[in-house]
Formats: C-alpha cells, structure tokens, sequence
C-alpha cells in the first residue's frame, strides 16, 4: 500500500484542526447559552429565546431542561404573564413532580388568576405524593383562605401546626382566617399568641388593631397597638393608615388627618391615606363651623355650661387642646363645684398626658384636710369612684382614674397610682382590665394574652410599672 504523501497528511491535519475548532466553537456557544438561561439572577424576558435555543438545538438532560423551563417561568411570572408562567411551571413539574419551587410558583400564578381549583388540584397532587410536606399544606390553606374556604383554611393550618408548631406562616395565617370566620375572640387570642410568638413582626400588632377597631369597636385598645406599630416603624405605610382610622374613631380627626398627610407624603399613591384626608378635610370643615357658632353662643351668655361643654369636644376634634382647656378653666372659675367641666377638664388634660395639669385639678377637688392617697384608699373596694370621676359611667370614669395613675406615677407616687389604676380597672371591668393588659404587654411588662382575665402574673406586672420610676 503507497504511503500517504506529506501534502496529504497535511491535508488530513487541517481538516482535523477545522472539524476542532468547529466543534469547540459549537461547545462554547452551548455553554453561554447555558450560563445565560441558567444562571442563578433574576431573570429578564431576554431569557426566553436564549432558553428556547438551548432546547432545541442541543441534547440535554430532563433535569437541564426542567430548569431552563423554570427560568422561563420565573421571566413570565415577573412580568405579570401569569398564564405563560403557568403553563411553563405545569412543564417543569412534568418533568420534576417533586420540585418545590414550580409547586410554590405555580400555585401563585394560578391564585393571580384567580383560578383556585387549578391550585388546589396541583396541590392536591403533590400531597398525594408527600402527605407531610407542611410546607405544600400551608400553601393550600393560603388558597383555600384566598378562595374563601375558610373551614378548608383552618383545617390545613392546624394540621401544619400540629406538626410544625413553631411554622411563622401557619401563625400569620390563622388569625386570619378565624376572623373571616367570625370566631373574634378565637382570633384576637390567635394573633395575641403570634404577638408573643413573634414579637418582631409589626403587622400583627396591627392585625390585632384591626380586629379591636372594626369586631370589637374598642378603638381606644387599637391605639395601644398602633401606636406601638409606628414607634417601631414610622414609615409602614399600613401602621400610619390604621393609626388614623383608631383616631377617626375616637373623634380626634385633625390628628387623623396629621398622620394621613405624613403617610402621603412617604407614598403619594397611598390610596387610603387620599380617600380619607379628602373625607377628614370636609368634616373639620364643618366641625370648626359648628365650633364658630358655639363661640357666638358664648359671647352672647359665657356662663351657657352645655354651650361651652359642647365646643370644647369639638376644640378637641379639631386638636386644639389648649383653646378648649383655657375656655373651660375660665368657666370653672365662675362654676367651681361643677362636676362636669371638672370631669372634662381632667378628660382634656389627660388626653394630652398633661399630667401636672391633672394633679392641679385634681387637687381642686379635693378636701384640704383629706390626701388623694387616703381618697383612693378609702374608695378602692368600695364606692369604686371616690373622686366622683365616673359621672354615672363606668367607662368614662375609669379613663379619668388611668389619667390620675399616669400622673402620680410622673411625680415618683408609684403606690397611689397603683391605686388609681385598681380603681380604674374595677370600675371599667373586662375591657379596662384587658386595656391594661394590652399596655403592660407593649411596654414589656406583662407576656400573657390581653383577654380581660386577671391573674397573679397581671396585678405583679401592673404594681411593678406603676414602682417603676422613669430615668
């Protein structure tokens, strides 16, 4: 046999070396396209065509496949292309039933869709296949709660909890659901448990607000809450509306609309914090109308009491405190023995937590040969009001006695305060006990739940705060 020539073998060497660099070309193209599709970033719409090319030019594995797809996914998902991610996250499980992430995922582009039996039948699947899984089982009681099954809901989440009881989501959830359930006291003890569980997360604070707010119409608890809420978050958009709806609630509307305009000023779009400033503006309008008339009334017969009374609630709405307390304190000048400007005047002032103003009314009050503490102590367990604070109203009376705690306790009088709070507490019952208990909870005195059940822990936590002397 001839021998091969030198011009063939080196006809044989270049097409050797052509035929390499070809396919190491066609290599390196398949690896970018790869890092490009695959990479761990977020992905932009750019990912699709890359991804779909690496699909259909090259052979690669199932599991390399199933995440190109997810990738494309993931890219219709965050452009808001929920029936394109859908479609892609069922053809990844396809190919990976097992997989968490397109299970989590799709689930979310079907509730965007609102389609929720497609959810819960890919749901239901996967927990055929892994019945423990608590993470797939808390997903379907989120969708079962977005698709208003709320006994469904609850079912999946006390499973989860019973199994996972320390699970965050579980706990986040189920106070939640039993409100759309209507069981509140439930709810308020289930979102009071996440509180103490998960001391961090502000929204349930404010959660618990909610549920004071608009199920339990005690708007004055809601206060303690989201006051608390935006101390520890004053940009939380969601804290400053619900702080101004406590306030519109207890008429104190130039102030709800103060914290509106602050909540607007962090996010002009906020469209709760627009609706209602636009509301509040028109009714102080019509409050400082109606406060103008009174002052007309006023001018004509100064010692009209119910005339003067009448405007300084409305001063109050309008958070002009000290225009009201400077009206009433000249008229009780004239009327020292009226209880009602008394009684409003120490309202006024301990709103504002003035609290030397309300010892000085106080002691006004008061019988010189006789102490407030000897007062105190010779009403608590008694007549419960010794200082003719209630007016013949449980409610109203316990708010002043809080008001002459909070100022004993500014002038280093722990005890009397003390005092004045067990007053307090028994004159307005369950709701003020539990008041009490919501504000030693805050102020991290007290880490039992707030439902008006008093107990050895509680009356500790309240003495030790009301010793405490401030720095």
């Amino acid at each position: 046999m001839a021998r091969p020539t030198k011009q063939c073998i080196l006809i044989l060497i270049a097409i050797l070396a052509v035929a390499a660099l070809t396919y190491d070309q066609r290599f390196s193209e398949k690896g970018q396209q790869a890092q490009t599709c695959l990479h761990a970033n977020i992905p932009t719409r750019d990912v699709l065509s890359v991804c779909d090319d690496l699909m259909k030019t090259y052979a690669i594995t199932d599991r390399t496949r199933a995440r190109a797809l997810f990738r494309q996914a993931y890219a219709h998902q965050l452009s808001e292309d929920y029936p394109n991610a859908a479609a892609k996250y069922e053809d990844v499980l396809a190919l990976r039933p097992k997989w968490s992430w397109p299970l989590q995922n799709v689930t979310t582009a079907y509730l965007k869709m609102e389609q929720y039996d497609k959810a819960l039948q890919t749901l239901d699947r996967a927990l055929d296949r892994k019945p423990r899984a608590t993470k797939l089982r808390l997903r379907r009681a989120y969708v079962h709660f977005e698709a208003g099954s709320y006994p469904q809901a609850l079912s999946d989440v006390d499973d989860v909890l019973n199994t996972s009881p320390l699970m965050k989501g579980a706990h986040r959830l189920r106070h939640r659901v039993l409100r759309k359930l209507a069981r509140y006291d439930e709810a308020l003890l289930a979102v009071s448990e996440l509180i103490e569980f998960e001391p961090d997360y502000v929204t349930a604070s404010l959660d618990r607000a909610g549920l004071y707010l608009y199920d339990f119409d005690k708007p004055y608890h809601a206060l303690v809450d989201t006051a608390d809420a935006i101390a520890r978050d004053p940009e939380y958009d969601f804290a400053l509306n619900r702080h101004a709806a406590a306030l519109r609630q207890t008429k104190r509307d130039a102030e709800a609309l103060e914290v509106l305009q602050r909540a607007l000023a962090l996010d002009p779009d906020n469209a709760y914090a627009r609706k209602y400033s636009d509301r509040l503006k028109g009714d102080i309008a019509v409050h400082q109308k109606h406060a103008n008339l009174l002052l007309d009334v006023l001018t004509v017969n100064p010692a009209n009491i119910n005339a003067a009374l009448k405007r300084a609630d409305l001063l109050r709405t309008l958070n002009e405190y000290a225009k009201a307390t400077a009206m009433l304190e000249q008229l009780w000048l004239s009327y020292p023995d009226n209880g009602r400007i008394f009684r409003k005047l120490i309202d006024l002032y301990g709103e504002q937590r003035d609290h030397t103003a309300v010892l000085r009314v106080m002691s006004q009050n008061i019988p010189p040969q006789i102490g407030l503490k000897e007062l105190l102590e010779s009403g608590f367990g008694r007549s419960m009001d010794p200082l003719d604070l209630g007016d013949g109203e449980n409610e109203l009376g316990a708010t002043r006695f809080d008001a002459l705690g909070f100022a004993l306790k500014s002038v280093g009088d722990g005890e009397a305060a003390h005092l004045a709070w067990m007053i307090a507490i028994n004159t307005g019952g369950e709701a003020q006990l539990e008041l009490w208990q919501l504000r030693l909870q805050v102020a991290g005195y007290y880490d039992g739940p707030p439902d008006g059940v008093s107990s050895k822990a509680f009356e500790a936590a309240l003495k030790a705060y009301a010793l405490k002397v401030s720095a």
